[in-house]
């Protein structure tokens, strides 16, 4: 297929063929989504701006989210593919109806088969997404649980930690009340005797300096 872009050139691609699409209008039809949703990101965001945020609290997963999003990119390839389908059925139908015998019913057969194969296909593909989906919610119960698990464990210790801690503060608060009161002299019955002074003169110890 081909991409017209907006400056006038135009790039051709082609899309690989496998096992499991082997006209590759799987592949094509993905390609072609994700470029519809490609260009209507680019014009939205160039009109109206991005806003980035960063968000340091989000986790690696535990599964790549890209397996889920491949396989619900190819149910919706195979979707649009079963309706282009059934549109070609009823096409050929209505031809039948007009009376053109050039088309004989073999051939709506025909295309109503392709329908039923393309949309065993979708199944397939919805059925593998839910097996994705139902093992991303098995994972998310369970490290839920775990996150339970640990902020009780860490609840119960705090529980633990503030108990000893009030059994300290009682144990030491009773001990304090009964124990005798200390011996030693408070500030408050501290007194400060100012020193004493007496008046005398020299002559009171006249004696004593004539008898040394």
């Amino acid at each position: 297929f081909s991409i017209l872009f907006s400056d006038g050139t135009i790039q051709r691609l082609s899309v690989p063929i496998s096992g499991e699409d082997i006209t590759g209008e799987v592949t094509r039809m993905k390609w072609l989504s994700a470029l519809n949703e490609h260009v209507a990101y680019s014009s939205h965001y160039l009109n109206q701006g991005s806003v980035l945020l960063d968000n340091d609290e989000e986790e690696a997963d535990i599964k790549p989210l890209g397996s889920m999003q491949d396989a619900l990119q190819t149910a919706a390839a195979r979707y649009q593919l079963v309706d282009a389908r059934l549109q070609e059925a009823l096409t050929v139908i209505d031809s039948q109806k007009s009376g053109d015998q050039t088309s004989p019913m073999h051939q709506a057969i025909k295309k109503l088969e392709g329908v039923t194969e393309v949309a065993a296909s979708m199944l397939t593909s919805l059925s593998h997404c839910l097996t994705l989906i139902t093992q991303q919610e098995e994972l998310r119960v369970l490290q839920l649980r775990q996150e339970r698990d640990k902020c009780r464990v860490l609840e119960e210790a705090l529980g633990m930690l503030a108990q000893e801690h009030h059994e300290l503060e009682q144990s030491i608060a009773s001990h304090i009340s009964l124990s005798p009161p200390s011996r030693s002299v408070s500030f408050n019955s501290i007194r400060v005797r100012s020193p004493r002074y007496y008046e005398t003169s020299d002559d009171e110890f006249y004696d004593a300096f004539e008898a040394g």
